[in-house]
């Protein structure tokens, strides 16, 4: 079941990748991860690699779009996650959901490919939140698990459902 939602989500993301990518004015030349689109619809080129794969940040994205953060487009939140970090000006977080966004990116850092491309996890982490105005302090020290209410519970176990790891290799 899992492979066949991998390779759904993925033929989605590309999907959507390449309606931009035509878009834009490209259609005849390939797509690849050095072309990627904003909503205004301008080709941007970067030399950047994901964090994690698309299918697995559409899968993400699918999950908690419009839930941790106010409603973005899946570019906008794939420029989000490339290993040139930079800030995507239309991501915010909504209220009250901090902790939980820290749970998320904390098992997006255990379950990335692209671990190799920084020397510690703090080379990514710290300027990841600084560009939200997020504390690394709060990031590191989140114990989301030991807060047993139901709503986290649930939470943690979607999240768990699209990032299988739970500790670093």
């Amino acid at each position: 079941m899992r492979t066949y939602l991998q390779t759904l989500s993925h033929l989605v993301a590309y999907n959507t990748l390449l309606k931009y990518h035509i878009k834009a004015g490209n259609e005849k030349s390939p797509i690849s991860k050095e072309v990627i689109t904003h909503s205004q619809d301008k080709p941007v080129n970067i030399s950047a690699e994901y964090i994690l794969s698309i299918p697995i940040l559409d899968l993400i994205y699918k999950e908690f779009n419009d839930e941790l953060w106010n409603d973005i487009t899946l570019v906008e939140f794939l420029d989000m996650f490339t290993t040139n970090i930079h800030k995507q000006e239309k991501f915010k977080l909504k209220p009250k959901q901090t902790v939980r966004f820290y749970y998320l990116l904390k098992k997006i850092w255990i379950n990335s490919n692209n671990k190799a491309l920084f020397n510690t996890e703090k080379e990514w982490i710290i300027p990841f939140l600084q560009n939200y105005r997020l504390s690394y302090s709060a990031y590191t020290n989140q114990f989301i698990r030991n807060e047993g209410g139901m709503k986290h519970r649930n939470f943690m176990k979607s999240v768990d459902k699209i990032l299988l790891k739970d500790e670093i290799d």
